[in-house]
C-alpha cells in the first residue's frame, strides 16, 4: 500500500483507560480508527506506549519500530474475549486501506496480530452515510456524498474480511458486491473527478474472500496468499462464477417450458456430488456443493452426511429468483463433523453471494441491518436499504423467523439459538411436545418457531447418504399422531385466518404474490400433508406439491375432482409467480392485476377454488380426520353461489362486477351495501 508523504508527524498521546478498551471489545468487528487531528495513547495491561507517525511510514516507540503494508491488514486474525482485550507486546500502526491511491487517508488503524478495533466503531462509521442509504432517501447526489459512501462501505467490507467469525467473509463479499454496483451507478461522477477508482477492484475484493476464508481454516495454499497467487485464485473464482451464472441463465430461459424448475437446481437422480461428478448432469446447487467439497478436501474419518432442501426447493416450487433454504444431517454428533459442515456452509454462502444477487439486508450485517436486537430497537438497527442489488437467487434471510440454514440462528434477542447440522436423532428435538420438552429440559420449538418445525417435515434430498434421509422421514412418521395433527391444525388455523377472503378488506387489484397467492395453496397442501402424515414414498428423494396432492388422492383423502382443482391452483400460482419474476428479473412480490389481462382470468379461477377450500377447512378445522375428509370431498366444485362470486370479484378489486352478484343481497344486508359503496 502506498503511504502518502506528510510534512509533520502525528503525536498519539491522549489518555484511554483499560476499562474503555474493554467496553469497546464487547462490540463485534471493531477497528481502532484515529483521525489525524486526534491524540491517543494505548494503555496495555503491562505498559503504555506512545508513538508518532512520520513521512517514512515508521512508528517510533520504546518497544517497536515497524512499517506495514496491506497484506498485514488482510492476514491479521482478530480476537476478543468477554472481559479483556488481548494484545501483543509489539503493536502495529497501519493506515486505512482506501480505494483512492495517492490521496491522504482520513484516518489510521491501530492493529495487533491478535485484535483490530476502533474507538468510534463501525456503527459511527455508518452514521455518516446513513441518510444516503435509507429506503426512499431524498439525499441529493453529489461527488462528495457518493465518494463518502463508497469509501466507507469499502472500509466496512475490509473490516468484515478481517473479522473471521460467523459468516463474515460472505458479508464482506456482499458489501464489496454492493460497492461495485454503487460505483457503476455513479461511475460518471468518479470518471469526471478522480480516475483512480477502478471498476474491477470491488469485484476482485469480493472474490478474494474465498482464498482468505480457506486460509483461515487451514485449507489455503500458501502460494495463493502472495499477491500473484491471490490474482490467480481470483481469476479461477471468476471463471467458476461465470459457469454458475450460465447455469442460472439456462434455468431462467426454460421457465415457461416446465412446471418444476427445481430440476435445474437439483438432479435428484444424482446423490454423490463429491469428487469428479459430471458437472453437466449436476443441478446448480449440486455443482456449487461439489466445488465446496473439492476445496475443503476429504470428509473427517467415518463422517456420513445428507444435505436436505427445505421450503420452496422441497415443495418443487423453487424459482431462479428464490432464496435457498437447507439443513444437513450427520451420522454422529461429533464436533469435527459439525465444524466441517459449518465451513462447508460458509464457503457455499460466499459462492452464492458472489453471484451478485444477494441484497445486503439478507446477510443481517450488524452495522446496516441488525435483526438480533429487541423489536423496539429494530427501527434504528434495521435501516439500510440496498436498492442496487435485485433480490434474485440468494441464501436465506437473517430475520429471526428465517435463518433456515445449517448455521441456524445465534444471538437474537429473546430467541433460542439453534443450528441445523444435526444427527437424525437430535433433529427429533424440534418435534418434541411441550410435556417431553419440560421433562428433558429442552426448548419447545413448536411453541417458539412453529414454521421452522413444519418446514423440517417437508424435505428433499439434495446430496449425500440416502439412509440418513430415510431415517429422518421415519422419525417424522413416528411422531405421535395426535401431536402431529394438533400442530398441523394450529398452523392451518393461523393460515386460514390470515388468508381468509374478508369482505371488508380493501382490495384494489394489487397483490403480494408470495403472501396472497403462492403461500395460500402451498400452506394448505403442506398442512394437509402434515395432518395426514404424508411424506416421501420409499426410494424417492423429493415430494413436490403436485405429488403430495396425488398421494392424498390415492389414499382417499381427496377426490379426483378436488385433486385436479388443487393441482390447477398450484399451476396458476406457480406460473403467475415465475412469470412476474422473469418479467422484472428479480423477486418482486407486488403486482397489480388489470381486468383485461390474462392473469385476471387465471386469478379468478384460483380464488374461486380457494374460497371453497377455505370455507370447507374453516368449518372442519377443529374436528377429526374423517370429518375433514368428508367435508373436502362433499365440497361443491361446479358452481359458486352469487355471494361467493361477489367475494372473488371483491378480492380482484372489481367492485362493479361484485355489485352485480350482490344485488339480491343489498336489501337484506345494509352493512354489505355500506361496504360496497365505501
Amino acid at each position: 500500500m502506498n503511504i502518502p508523504t506528510r510534512s509533520k508527524s502525528v503525536n498519539l498521546s491522549a489518555e484511554y483507560t483499560l476499562e474503555k478498551w474493554q467496553k469497546i471489545g464487547d462490540s463485534v468487528g471493531f477497528f481502532m480508527q484515529i483521525d489525524f487531528s486526534t491524540d491517543c495513547k494505548m494503555l496495555y495491561p503491562s505498559e503504555s506506549i506512545k508513538g508518532s507517525y512520520n513521512a517514512d511510514n515508521n512508528i517510533d516507540t520504546k518497544s517497536n519500530n515497524s512499517c506495514f503494508n496491506e497484506d498485514d491488514i488482510l492476514n491479521t486474525k482478530p480476537e476478543k474475549t468477554n472481559t479483556v482485550i488481548r494484545t501483543c507486546p509489539k503493536p502495529r500502526f497501519i493506515y486505512t486501506s482506501y480505494p483512492l491511491e495517492g490521496q491522504t487517508p482520513r484516518s489510521v488503524f491501530i492493529c495487533t496480530p491478535h485484535i483490530m478495533f476502533s474507538i468510534d466503531g463501525t456503527t459511527s462509521l455508518m452514521e455518516k452515510i446513513k441518510p444516503f442509504l435509507l429506503k426512499n432517501s431524498t439525499q441529493k447526489v453529489t461527488v462528495t456524498r457518493v465518494t463518502s459512501v463508497l469509501l466507507d462501505m469499502y472500509e466496512l467490507g475490509s473490516i468484515y474480511k478481517n473479522l473471521n467469525e460467523d459468516n463474515s467473509y460472505a458479508k464482506s463479499s456482499a458489501i464489496f458486491q454492493f460497492c461495485d454496483k454503487f460505483f457503476m451507478k455513479h461511475k460518471h461522477y468518479f470518471d469526471k473527478n478522480n480516475s483512480s477508482f477502478k471498476a474491477k477492484k470491488y469485484i476482485e475484493k469480493a472474490y478474494e474472500n474465498e482464498v482468505y476464508f480457506l486460509k483461515s481454516i487451514g485449507k489455503g495454499n500458501e502460494n495463493n496468499i502472495n499477491k500473484e497467487g491471490v490474482l490467480d485464485f481470483v481469476k479461477k473464482v471468476e471463471n467458476k462464477i461465470e459457469i454458475y451464472k450460465q447455469k442460472l441463465i439456462d434455468i431462467r430461459d426454460i421457465h415457461e417450458q416446465t412446471k418444476n424448475l427445481t430440476q435445474g437446481f437439483v438432479n435428484y437422480d444424482i446423490q454423490n456430488v463429491r469428487g469428479r461428478s459430471d458437472k453437466d448432469k449436476l443441478g446448480l446447487i449440486q455443482l456449487m456443493m461439489r466445488d465446496c467439497f473439492n476445496q475443503l478436501g476429504r470428509l473427517p474419518e467415518g463422517c456420513e452426511y445428507a444435505v436436505m432442501g427445505l421450503g420452496s426447493l422441497a415443495s418443487g416450487m423453487m424459482t431462479p429468483w428464490s432464496d435457498f433454504e437447507f439443513c444437513i444431517l450427520i451420522n454422529k454428533d461429533k464436533e469435527e463433523y459439525k465444524k466441517y459442515f459449518c465451513n462447508f456452509t460458509k464457503l457455499l454462502n460466499i459462492k452464492i453471494v458472489n453471484l451478485g444477487e444477494t441484497p445486503l439486508r439478507v446477510l443481517g450485517i450488524k452495522e446496516l441491518n441488525d435483526f438480533t436486537v429487541a423489536d423496539h430497537k429494530s427501527k434504528n438497527a434495521d435501516w439500510c436499504w440496498d436498492s442496487l442489488t435485485k433480490p434474485v437467487f440468494s441464501i436465506d434471510g437473517s430475520q429471526w423467523h428465517a435463518c433456515k440454514s445449517p448455521l441456524g440462528r445465534k444471538g437474537y434477542f429473546n430467541k433460542k439459538d439453534y443450528e441445523l447440522i444435526r444427527t437424525p436423532e437430535r433433529m427429533k428435538d424440534f418435534f418434541l411436545d411441550s410435556e417431553n420438552c419440560q421433562k428433558l429440559n429442552k426448548n419447545y420449538w413448536f411453541g417458539s418457531d412453529g414454521f421452522l418445525v413444519q418446514s423440517l417435515k417437508s424435505v428433499s434430498l439434495i446430496a449425500g447418504d440416502t439412509s440418513l434421509f430415510e431415517e429422518h422421514l421415519c422419525n417424522i412418521k413416528a411422531i405421535d399422531q395426535g401431536l402431529t395433527r394438533n400442530q398441523a391444525l394450529s398452523v392451518m388455523n393461523h393460515d386460514l385466518d390470515k388468508f381468509g377472503l374478508k369482505l371488508g378488506q380493501k382490495n384494489d387489484g394489487s397483490f403480494n404474490i408470495k403472501q396472497d397467492i403462492y403461500r395460500v395453496i402451498e400452506r394448505i397442501v403442506n398442512n394437509l400433508a402434515h395432518y395426514f402424515s404424508i411424506t416421501c414414498d420409499e426410494g424417492k428423494k423429493s415430494m413436490p406439491l403436485w405429488d403430495v396432492v396425488e398421494s392424498m388422492e390415492s389414499k382417499g383423502i381427496l377426490s379426483q375432482r378436488l385433486a385436479n382443482v388443487m393441482i390447477e391452483a398450484i399451476n396458476i400460482a406457480d406460473k403467475i409467480r415465475t412469470t412476474n419474476y422473469h418479467k422484472l428479473y428479480k423477486q418482486e412480490e407486488n403486482m397489480v392485476i388489470k381486468k383485461e389481462s390474462a392473469e385476471y382470468d387465471s386469478l379468478s379461477i384460483f380464488f374461486s377454488s380457494m374460497i371453497r377450500i377455505h370455507k370447507s377447512l374453516t368449518e372442519t378445522a377443529n374436528t377429526n380426520p374423517e370429518e375433514i375428509i368428508e367435508s373436502l370431498n362433499e365440497m361443491k366444485l361446479d358452481q359458486l353461489s352469487d355471494y361467493e362470486c361477489g367475494l372473488v370479484h371483491i378480492r380482484l378489486g372489481d367492485r362493479e362486477e361484485a355489485l352485480k352478484y350482490f344485488k339480491t343481497l343489498l336489501d337484506q344486508n345494509t352493512v354489505l351495501s355500506h361496504l360496497l359503496s365505501a
